[in-house]
């Protein structure tokens, strides 16, 4: 028979979440748009809701990089020029959907208490030990959002030279891998923090004979 979960795992559940949404939001923002033509062979690149919410890229942009576009079909149908505005409005549509999903989870988590162990009063093991997590997941917390920031921010970095070696894709993925030392220790914090409360009972004092 399966257990109910704690508060305290709750309030993790809903927090992870919370993150997951706030960088698939970030994600969204920052990505690149691409469109295709009605043949499925030509794509071309909008920027990214970012680039147009920063005036980097925008109706004048798109019309005039159709109009000296080498292939006579992008030129003749204005590619960007019809297709962009709607597929960064779409982008849009996903990434304020993610974020007001962080929002809510966010307004969740806090609402939700940790879980206590009823043992009595907290011991200096458990309140030690619940300090290195809470550091520790702070730490490993920071250097990942900062990691993914700039991963996010190189992938949308749509004029890089390093595009010309390789795509967006490994890329993406290289910048993940590099960040999982810092996932890893926000994980191991957030599991010390959890299993400090119940360290007592895991080890219980032996009476003297």
């Amino acid at each position: 028979m399966l257990r109910p979960v704690s508060a305290g795992g709750s309030r993790f559940l809903v927090l992870t979440g919370t993150v997951i949404a706030f960088f698939f939001s970030a994600g969204f923002f920052f990505s690149q748009v691409q469109v295709t033509d009605s043949r499925g062979s030509t794509e071309r690149t909008c920027g990214s809701p970012f680039d147009s919410v920063a005036d980097r890229s925008g109706w004048e942009l798109w019309w005039s990089s159709d109009v000296d576009d080498p292939d006579q079909q992008v030129r003749e149908a204005l590619l960007r020029t019809s297709l962009c505005p709607s597929a960064i409005n779409d982008r849009l549509v996903w990434t304020a959907g993610f974020g007001a999903a962080a929002v809510v989870g966010a307004m969740v988590g806090r609402r939700i208490s940790p879980a206590r162990a009823q043992h009595g009063p907290s011991s200096v093991l458990e309140r030690r030990v619940a300090r290195i997590g809470l550091a520790t997941s702070w730490a490993g917390g920071i250097l990942t959002v900062a990691g993914l920031v700039g991963v996010i921010l190189l992938v949308a970095d749509a004029d890089s030279t390093l595009y010309l070696y390789t795509n967006r894709t490994v890329v993406g993925l290289i910048g993940l891998i590099v960040l999982m030392p810092t996932i890893a220790l926000f994980s191991i914090g957030r599991v010390l923090a959890l299993v400090s409360p119940y360290l007592d009972r895991s080890f219980p004092e032996i009476p003297d004979v």
